[in-house]
């Protein structure tokens, strides 16, 4: 069987953008030829792999510079906004759903891996040797591979790359094992991210997840934050934006209409909350991307 290689898309056709996604794995190997800022929310963990070319990060307000032979990891739901600046910028994408990880159980203990990481840390994965980047690169194309090539034992092998590449992160990071997530108080807050994640656009508050599950919202709370460092408001905020964000690239329909289908009844509490996640408001987003994607419809002719 003739071995078929992830290449790169200087071109960034349109499913090259990932925002919110029910793949529990994605790749790509995209590139960009002109200076240009984007803003990005996914609810997927984002692993970039840059071979070329020099970008700066935004991520929760601090700033990350990329380069040659860096890895960048964002956690999901973290916006961020892209400055590149230095072209071509080219680099593979690596995505996680976190339910995804969270089933491997070989990795399970070492999920803040997939966290973004404090400055200190971002270090340890900057001008890494060739060889050891190649080793990431080639692990990022085995998986395509496993994608690519259906069989019986696919996920199992791609199941495995992810745990390898995993391993290589947890070590370049110096990463300890994480205890917290383990027990029923952890098992029942994936169950309550998991009804969020299927219920986004109903009612999600803590008195209505508190009937659902039979938990005291004071409970919920705190457990929610201390298993995902995130309060359950926030991360309700964060997924409505991430898919308003998606609905707001395809179609046209009206923010009052988006907002009603992300779970907003009132529109210009969805207005405040995505500008909050995402630094301009929705109109100014759509006017960006349409821009954007115009500049690269003009670029391909």
């Amino acid at each position: 069987m003739e071995k078929q290689v992830l290449k790169v898309n200087l071109e960034k056709g349109d499913n090259q953008d990932i925002y919110i996604d029910n793949d529990d794995v994605y790749v790509n190997h995209t590139g960009d030829t002109k200076n240009t800022i984007q803003g990005f929310i996914h609810n997927t963990c984002e692993l970039l792999f840059v071979e070329q070319g020099a970008a700066e990060y935004t991520i929760n307000g601090t700033k990350y510079e990329v380069k040659e032979r860096d890895i960048l990891i964002i956690s999901a739901m973290d916006m961020h906004l892209c400055r590149i600046t230095r072209t071509p910028y080219i680099r593979y994408g690596v995505y996680y759903m976190p339910k995804y990880l969270e089933r491997l159980s070989m990795i399970r203990d070492y999920l803040d891996v997939y966290t973004t990481p404090k400055p200190e840390d971002f270090k340890k994965l900057q001008n890494l040797p060739p060889d050891v980047f190649e080793e990431f690169c080639d692990l990022i194309q085995r998986i395509y591979q496993e994608q690519v090539h259906k069989s019986d034992d696919n996920e199992e092998m791609r199941d495995a790359v992810v745990c390898v590449m995993t391993i290589l992160l947890k070590r370049l990071l110096n990463y300890k094992k994480e205890t917290r997530r383990e027990g029923d108080s952890f098992s029942l807050m994936l169950k309550v991210r998991d009804y969020i994640d299927a219920h986004y656009a109903q009612d999600c508050s803590l008195e209505y997840l508190s009937e659902v599950f039979f938990i005291h919202p004071s409970t919920i709370s705190r457990n929610f934050k201390s298993a995902f460092d995130t309060t359950v408001v926030n991360y309700l905020s964060a997924i409505r934006v991430s898919s308003a964000v998606k609905l707001l690239e395809n179609d046209n329909a009206s923010i009052t209409q988006i907002a009603g289908d992300v779970g907003y009844n009132n529109v210009n509490t969805f207005i405040r909350a995505f500008t909050k996640v995402m630094g301009i408001s929705p109109l100014q987003y759509r006017k960006k991307k349409k821009d954007y994607n115009t500049h690269y419809q003009l670029q391909m002719h």
